[in-house]
């Protein structure tokens, strides 16, 4: 979702917001006020439900890329000193959902023909 909001904001000729804010070249920085303003603009300009619309914040894109880095499977301590945590706490709770598809119980559930709970 980070990626969609940036290129479409860019694709419209505003700012770049993948770089937006960096306090520092190795953090995120909270997006100012403004950026948050411009998320949802651009969620609504590219017809995003207004139910999404209403959760999309400028620390959505901290939270996506954090998302983003456990997907590529990226060590949870890489992915938290890019993100200027100080403790791994919020990029395992933002990562949980990729975690749990990975565990061994995941893992075992797929060997057996089950996808998911319930079936």
């Amino acid at each position: 979702m980070a990626e969609d909001l940036a290129r479409a904001c860019e694709d419209r000729g505003g700012s770049d917001l993948s770089t937006a804010d960096r306090s520092r070249s190795d953090r995120w920085a909270s997006p100012s006020r403004q950026h948050r303003a411009d998320f949802k603009r651009v969620a609504q300009w590219i017809g995003m439900p207004e139910r999404f619309v209403a959760q999309v914040s400028g620390h959505s894109t901290r939270v996506g890329a954090a998302q983003d880095l456990a997907e590529l499977d990226i060590d949870l301590a890489a992915i938290t000193q890019a993100g200027g945590w100080k403790s791994a706490r919020m990029p395992l709770q933002y990562a949980e959902k990729i975690n749990a598809a990975r565990s061994g119980m995941a893992r075992v559930a797929e060997k057996a023909g089950r996808d998911s709970i319930g079936e």
